[in-house]
Order: structure tokens, then sequence, then C-alpha cells
């Protein structure tokens, strides 16, 4: 697909990225023969590879921007690709979906694999295809090498765009780390003088947490209350900021003023899985709990954190406590942070200006 990566050279044919196993693979069209001699089968790597591919399991992000004069894709545009790899059966069979969008939300690719154990060829084969600017391609590529103790995955494949046009291709998958991974990609097989040159490029590990929450990662630190402060939590009380294990929950608490301050409060934020809605729970130091339903909302072409909060043991005579209780709005601009309380749910005001709020607490930030 004629669609360069950031950073790779500008080439004189079309560019093509497609995602396939666990990375993009970076293709043009040339006439070639077997990807995998007869001879190297008896040495591929096994079933048993499969424990090892499932580090490839999760949602992966890489950004680019689109290469001037391609056919079908306007040139100089930043794109976001996306992939989700999951088991279809577990163990032994992994399912591939691929997208690529431009900036404005605009699809330019999209396609499927499979990675499976084929039993004529002995070995495990990724079998994919899709479509690019309309154009339909199919390939396969096998696993020919595996290095558990690096983390490193080799493939050798073979792709054709529907005709006569195809291509030979070597890939390596590898893992330095959890995240993100590295592809290096070696074209074998070229038509003519021009094509892609040998690349390396990256993949990060989509936080689903993060996609909902954005501003999760600008409240990670410790902050003070310079301003704003009340009986409740006076000015230079602290507030810690931290990720929670597996980096999908934020975890925040909040001290009194001086190092040896007491307990405040703590909140938990957090995403449910199945439908991706993100929730809240917040204890004060006297044992009351509440629980919140977050939203990430735009405001003055800001982003702001905006909670409901309802209480979990309302009093039992009656009384309408809920409508006393905070609806809070939070902002960050690099190291303040301001944070809003209203009360009522949203009788008391305007959902489209910022000017509507009362004046905020406002938080500094002392380290990240």
């Amino acid at each position: 697909m004629p669609v360069a990566l950031s950073g790779l050279h500008r080439f004189r044919r079309s560019i093509r990225v497609v995602t396939s196993a666990a990375g993009t693979l970076l293709a043009i069209l040339a006439l070639c023969g077997p990807a995998v001699a007869q001879d190297e089968r008896s040495e591929l790597p096994g079933k048993e590879s499969f424990a090892g591919l499932s580090i490839l399991i999760g949602e992966w992000s890489m950004n680019g921007l689109t290469a001037a004069g391609q056919k079908g894709v306007p040139g100089e545009r930043f794109f976001t690709a996306r992939q989700k790899i999951d088991w279809i059966e577990p163990g032994s069979s992994l399912g591939v979906e691929w997208s690529v969008n431009l900036d404005d939300g605009t699809g330019i690719a999209s396609g499927r694999g499979r990675i499976a154990w084929d039993d004529i060829a002995g070995a495990i084969v990724n079998t994919y295809r899709g479509e690019e600017a309309g154009r339909r391609f199919s390939g396969n590529a096998t696993l020919i090498a595996e290095e558990s103790g690096e983390t490193m995955f080799d493939w050798r494949g073979h792709e054709t765009g529907g005709t006569s046009d195809s291509v030979n291709f070597e890939v390596t998958y590898l893992f330095p780390d959890q995240n993100p991974f590295l592809v290096d990609f070696i074209p074998t097989c070229l038509d003519g003088d021009a094509g892609p040159e040998p690349s390396r490029f990256s993949w990060k590990r989509v936080n689903r947490f993060d996609d909902a929450m954005p501003l999760a990662t600008e409240l990670l630190g410790e902050w003070t209350l310079r301003s704003g402060g009340s009986e409740f939590i006076s000015d230079g009380s602290r507030l810690i900021v931290r990720r929670g294990r597996g980096g999908d929950s934020l975890s925040v608490t909040g001290l009194e003023a001086g190092e040896g301050g007491g307990f405040l409060f703590s909140e938990v934020i957090w995403m449910d899985p199945a439908t991706a809605e993100l929730s809240s729970r917040w204890i004060g130091a006297d044992g009351t709990t509440l629980s919140g339903s977050p939203s990430v909302v735009t405001r003055d072409g800001r982003s702001s954190f905006r909670v409901e909060w309802t209480m979990d043991d309302p009093p039992v005579d009656g009384s309408s406590i809920q409508e006393a209780l905070p609806v809070s709005w939070l902002t960050v601009d690099g190291d303040r942070m301001d944070l809003t309380y209203t009360t009522g749910l949203s009788s008391d005001l305007d959902d489209d200006s910022a000017s509507s709020l009362p004046s905020p607490m406002v938080w500094e930030r002392l380290t990240r």
C-alpha cells in the first residue's frame, strides 16, 4: 500500500504496508519464486512455538506519514495503523485484524490474517488478505526460526496483488521488552531497480485504559495544592497519582500538608475491559465511600475529566443528600491541574462552557 512510514526513505514505487502475524510488512510488487524451499521445511519450528507467539496477543499501534505521489492515498498525511491479535483456538491458532486510518479517520487499508499450524507444510503459517485503496492483496508467511532467549521470530513470505505481480520478503519480529516490539523488513526479490530498502520500525502495545482516559499519563506524579483549599483539604495538601498494576488503572492518594501529613482520601479509577467504560471509587478518611461515573469531555477546546458521584450507602431517612453531592471537573495544562467541584449532577452548570464553573482548586506538580 502506498504508505511510507515516518523516517523511511521515499521510493519511486508504491509502498505497501501489510499488517500480518504481528507487524507491518513493507512490500513492493515483484515477480518471485517460492518463499520457503522444500529442503528447509524439516528444520522449521514446531507447534510448541505457539507458546512464544502468545506474546503477540493484544492491541498494537504505529503512527507515520503517508508518502507523496502515491496512487489512491493523499500524501504527507499522518496515519495510525492498529492491529488486534487474539486466540482463535487457544494454543494453536491466532487471529489478526488490522486497519490503517488517516488523521481525519478515513480508512486507507484493512485486512485479516490467521496464524495456524499447516500439516502439509509442517510449519506455522500466517495466511492473510486485505484491501488497500480499492486494491485487494493476499499472502502468506512461514515461521522459519524462533529464538526464545531473545524472543525473536523470523518469517519468510510471499504476497500477490491478485494478478501476476508478487513479492518475496523476510521479516523479523524482535521483542527487547514486552513493549514495544521491533520489525526488521528485508525484501528478497525486487522488480526492476526501485523498491524498499531494509527497514526497521516499531509497534507499541495499546493501553485501552489510556485510550478511554487520555489524561492518564498527564496526571501521574506528586502534586501540591497551591490555592482553592477548603476545611476538608487545605492549601499545601498533597496528591500522589500512580498507575495500578498492569497500567490499566490509576491510584490517587490525598495527604495532609507536610512530609508526615495524614491520610485524607484515596481514589481508584479503572476501566471495565468488557464495556470499555470508566469507573471510580473514592474512600475518605472517615470511611465514607463514593462511586463515580467518569467521562472525558471537551470544554473550550480542552479535554476535561468529569465525574458524577453517588454515595454507596445513602441515608435511610430519605433525605436528598444526592443533590448535594459534587460533580468534579479536572483539566491538566503542563504542571498545573485545575480541579473544580459543582453541586448537583448537572442543573447548576452549562456543559458547553468552562466559564460556568466556580473557581478551581489549583494544583502544582512537584514530581513526575
